[in-house]
């Protein structure tokens, strides 16, 4: 079994990194793919047919064994009149959807970045509307918008660009609002202060890289609308496999671990709203552990979390969850029950 203490790595396989303030106006779109040609013609479709130019479109072919180049190969035809157009095409041995992202940022040449994977969908207008909105907001270093979910082909609803709002990047550390990369368009200065992605996770690295992003800058922007689209689809996914059991809870830990260790190298752990949305995510880490039996994890959880600056209802509550895993299994059913309201006594006597 894995633990909380697996290593976390902030490391490109080759050691390098993407370097410049990019070309000016010119948005990346990265796209990594394995074994999803005919996904991947839709997604290619989806960048090609942006209203925004220019562009240029890094597909990183993480060792497919299908007809991936034949796919690349037919939209380089199909845009090799488009003067504001290009379509590059990198193929490396398997190694994941981090590293296959990290060689796409390392290749790319743009301002603005933009990810999409290969079984995913853009709004036509998305580039557009939301390097506008980086524009008007020059001191946001990312911008997002709303997702929807789709089996099939996506019918967008008609977006303005209307009603903009300028937050906070604190207002977002671990928000599920932000937990694909894909949602947002970054600056390059903004990927580049965020590091790579790490290339050893197998789930949640979307949600850990933004946090590392909302550490590099105070404001991003907030754009309503729907902009990009989630596919259903029978094809394999990365992480599936890690939706259920003690799997999935290994992986949670390793995320929280990995996005507790990224806001401690960047001195950020003084900031409460971020040691608040960590601890409430330890805290979903250690019930669950208990849940499942597995005390070695929730009490490595328990000493993770009190090594951070939490207030004093936080520590009451870990103190509470340490008495946890000394209880027999049917008292401790009975406790998580009423854990609610617990927490709210707890909140009301020992306000954070």
């Amino acid at each position: 079994m894995g633990s909380v203490g697996d290593e976390c790595s902030q490391r490109t396989s080759d050691k390098s990194w993407m370097a410049g303030e990019g070309e000016a106006g010119l948005a990346s779109i990265i796209i990594p793919t394995y074994n999803r040609a005919v996904l991947l013609d839709e997604a290619l479709a989806s960048a090609v047919g942006q209203s925004y130019r220019p562009i240029e479109i890094i597909v990183v072919d993480d060792g497919s064994v299908d007809d991936t180049p034949g796919v690349v190969e037919r939209w380089q035809r199909e845009i090799e009149h488009d003067s504001h157009a290009t379509l590059r095409y990198h193929r490396q041995s398997n190694s994941g959807v981090g590293s296959a992202r990290n060689r796409g940022l390392i290749e790319s040449r743009g301002e603005f970045i933009q990810f999409l994977d290969s079984d995913d969908l853009l709004h036509p207008e998305k580039l557009r509307l939301q390097i506008d909105c980086l524009r008007q907001h020059t001191e946001s270093g990312y911008t997002f918008s709303d997702w929807t979910v789709a089996e099939n082909r996506v019918k967008w609803d008609s977006v303005s660009g209307e009603g903009a709002a300028e937050l906070e990047s604190a207002e977002l550390y671990c928000s599920l609002r932000v937990s694909w990369v894909m949602v947002g368009v970054y600056r390059r200065k903004t990927c580049r202060l965020a590091g790579p992605f790490r290339e050893e996770m197998q789930s949640g690295e979307d949600k850990e890289y933004n946090l590392r992003a909302m550490l590099s800058t105070k404001r991003v922007c907030y754009l309503p609308g729907k902009l990009f689209a989630s596919r259903v689809h029978p094809g394999c996914r990365i992480t599936d496999g890690l939706n259920v059991g003690q799997d999935y809870l290994i992986s949670t830990a390793r995320l929280y671990r990995c996005m507790t260790e990224s806001a401690e190298a960047e001195g950020r752990l003084g900031n409460r709203r971020l040691v608040r949305a960590l601890q409430n995510g330890w805290s979903g880490i250690i019930i669950d552990s208990l849940k499942l039996g597995r005390r070695d994890l929730a009490l490595e959880s328990i000493e993770r979390c009190r090594k951070m600056p939490v207030g004093l209802g936080g520590r009451v509550q870990l103190a509470i969850y340490q008495i946890l895993t000394l209880v027999p299994k049917r008292v401790l059913w009975i406790v998580l029950r009423l854990r609610r309201r617990i927490r709210r006594v707890v909140a009301r006597l020992f306000p954070s």
